[in-house]
């Protein structure tokens, strides 16, 4: 409004446009992106989009307006709301990020707004699983019915990369269980670690893990997703434990010796170095050792960085390992060694990052192969914020029909935590569903 634009911007403007007229609604422009082979990608679901209903043929099927109205909140980031009532979603504008106090206030209005205004009075709530996203902890609050004029209601947590999957299978209108390759920059997983690259088995209601990345240091937690060389250092140590030393002074990468050596104290001590599957903080990290990003100073300019510093024409990969114990581990030591060699044997940029990109193309292909071999499944749905990369999504959907897989991608929602929340509404509606079918009596036999 007037006053935020004259507070927030009068040290940067030279001149502020002002209108007499009050902000009803506050909503961002949309994003949308078309790929190189003209699939088109909704990033940021705004203006044009909200808060057109989400049709979904699965959710609006016999038995969908016998569910209750659920509630679901959606992430922290690229935050959203979705309102599901008799088949019909209702999934908010782009909201952003809940951090900030103002965004926050936008959030709960935007919550009340959409309630009044679709004349829906929610029955159950829908969370991330995560206890410290703001989002989760409103709908904590409201679960326990200490939001003033809010009825306590019931609430259902979802885990993080099972919305992904879950908001994918609701925009295709499918339910049955599929191979979800899940990539992003952080979601709390159920053992307690920062998931982000996971092979899962998921229809809406259920999920099972089948396999991950190899879990990677996180040194300073939250702060190793904005300066690069944190991830760096410790995929280094990873690969060649002490001797990450010698490496490190020999690479591109931007940090001191000081950062550097302060970042192997804390892996030798163990000290606020959560584990991480997380395949954002991978591309990250091979940023910072082609020296492309210092850090990141919006929401993933390393990854972005490499994407456009890839070399044309370069069909190279480096190697990596899948160790089949229990939920598969793919391995990504191999890869570091292959990146350390070439860039230290003085290889361009763009083609280490070209073979980047090529490598993590093969080992989720790889990864839904065996997949399909544990449970015969060929379906395979695409989701999170790594396929927001055209080069790698183009590559793996190319990689993944010559495999002979159906390949499920993201249209009309984000790839991206703004799709989230229409996935948590979707399992708790799934839940929901099923528990019906169980308490519902079968047919009663006559007494003669």
């Amino acid at each position: 409004d007037n006053d935020a634009a004259i507070a927030h911007l009068g040290q940067l403007a030279d001149a502020i446009l002002l209108h007499n007229r009050r902000i009803e609604r506050r909503i961002d422009d949309s994003v949308v992106q078309e790929s190189e082979t003209g699939r088109v990608q909704v990033f940021r679901r705004a203006r044009g989009y909200a808060p057109q209903p989400v049709r979904s043929s699965v959710l609006d099927h016999e038995g969908g307006s016998n569910s209750p109205a659920i509630l679901a909140v959606g992430a922290e980031l690229k935050s959203t709301v979705c309102l599901l009532q008799s088949g019909r979603a209702v999934l908010s504008e782009h909201i952003g990020d809940l951090k900030d106090g103002r965004v926050y206030r936008h959030f709960i209005d935007t919550i009340n707004h959409l309630e009044e205004l679709f004349e829906v009075t929610p029955e159950l709530l829908a969370a991330d699983l995560h206890p410290h996203y703001l989002s989760s902890q409103y709908a904590a609050k409201r679960h326990r019915g200490e939001l003033p004029g809010r009825e306590a209601l019931p609430i259902l947590y979802v885990q993080h990369h099972h919305a992904h999957i879950a908001a994918c299978l609701a925009e295709h209108g499918r339910n049955e269980p599929v191979i979800g390759l899940v990539c992003d920059g952080v979601g709390y997983g159920e053992d307690g670690a920062v998931w982000g690259g996971e092979v899962l088995l998921a229809d809406l209601a259920e999920y099972r893990r089948l396999g991950h990345l190899r879990y990677l240091p996180l040194i300073g937690g939250d702060a190793a997703a904005v300066e690069t060389y944190r991830p760096a250092v410790a995929a280094l140590h990873e690969a060649f434990g002490p001797r990450c030393r010698d490496f490190a002074t020999q690479l591109p990468l931007t940090a001191t010796a000081e950062q550097i050596e302060q970042a192997l104290q804390m892996l030798t001590a163990e000290l606020n170095c959560p584990l991480s599957s997380s395949l954002g903080r991978w591309f990250d990290a091979v940023a910072a050792l082609c020296g492309l990003a210092e850090r990141n100073r919006c929401e993933a300019e390393a990854p972005m960085k490499l994407e456009a510093a890839i070399a044309g024409g370069i069909t190279d990969a480096y190697a990596f390992r899948i160790e089949s114990t229990g939920p598969f581990v793919i391995d990504l030591r191999p890869m570091v060694e292959g990146i350390v060699f070439d860039l230290t044997g003085g290889m361009a940029i763009g083609i280490v990052a070209a073979k980047f990109h090529n490598t993590v193309a093969r080992f989720l292909t790889a990864a839904a192969r065996k997949a399909r071999q544990e449970t015969q499944g060929n379906v395979v749905a695409l989701s999170g914020g790594c396929f927001a990369n055209r080069h790698l999504t183009d590559m793996l959907i190319t990689d993944l029909v010559r495999e002979g897989f159906e390949v499920l991608t993201h249209r009309d929602l984000p790839c991206n935590d703004g799709g989230l929340a229409l996935g948590q509404a979707a399992v708790a509606w799934a839940k929901c569903q099923a528990q019906s079918r169980r308490v519902t009596p079968g047919p009663q036999r006559k007494r003669t």
